[in-house]
Order: structure tokens, then sequence, then C-alpha cells
């Protein structure tokens, strides 16, 4: 999900995806998707995304999520992974805008996604919750040709 050299890049390598995952099992937390832009992302982002993309899912239908101080909250509870924290955006000093998120609660049919370096990232945080009608599939990997 991070653009750059390192083994997570996804951008210019053939990605799998399972696209009959959510037929055959549940949607859950930490699992990484491949999607649709949901019409909110034009709202905020009023170009074409130069592709779909890869996010993980962070909140389920039905439970609350917030960040608070770079961390998101599930639940009320702290979500401790790898994942769950923010990092320093290196372009800004607006920490607070960034890496703080009112409580909501994730509507049924939908999910919260982040990509993994929140800085770089469209997602949940800028338009909110993802309906899961747009996912494509769960990703599992890449193939290097």
């Amino acid at each position: 999900m991070e653009w750059g050299d390192n083994p997570y890049n996804y951008q210019f390598r053939n990605i799998v995806i399972d696209p009959s995952y959510y037929e055959n099992e549940e949607i859950q937390r930490g699992d990484v998707v491949y999607h649709k832009q949901p019409e909110k992302y034009y709202e905020v982002v009023p170009v074409e995304p130069f592709e779909e993309p890869v996010n993980r899912v962070i909140a389920l239908p039905g439970e609350s999520i917030e960040i608070r101080q770079d961390q998101f909250y599930v639940d009320g509870k702290k979500l401790d992974t790898f994942y769950g924290n923010g990092t320093n955006n290196p372009r800004s000093d607006d920490y607070e805008r960034e890496y703080n998120f009112e409580k909501i609660t994730v509507p049924e049919g939908h999910i919260f996604v982040s990509g993994d370096l929140w800085w770089r990232s469209i997602d949940s945080k800028l338009y909110g919750p993802l309906p899961v009608k747009l996912i494509k599939g769960k990703v599992l990997g890449y193939r290097e040709e």
C-alpha cells in the first residue's frame, strides 16, 4: 500500500485478488482489499484516481471508530497493530487535523478502510465508510513477472 521501493509496494505489479472472497468468508479487520472509489472520493479529490486503491479494513459494520492522538480506537479500545497508529506527515505540521477523527459508527453494508501510510492515503479518514459493494476482492499478494 505504500508507494516507494519496499516489499509492500503494489504499484506497477500484478496484484493477485480473490474476487469470490466475500461470497465465501466474512470481512475481517486487517484484511487488505482492492476496491473502486466511492462517489464521495470525488468530493475530496476531484480528479480520476491513478488506479483503484488497495486499503486495509479497520472497522466493520456496527463498530464505532475514532482516531485520537494518532491512534485508531474501535468500540473504545485502542487498536494496537502496526497499521493502527499514524506517522508524522513530513509534508505538513497540521497533525491535529490529519490524525484525529471524530467518533462515528460504521453503517451496515460499509467498512472503514485506511492505507498503511496515513499521510499518503485517500481513504475512509477523508471520505467516510466505504460501501462493501465497491470491494472487488481481497488482496492475496502480487505476482512478479
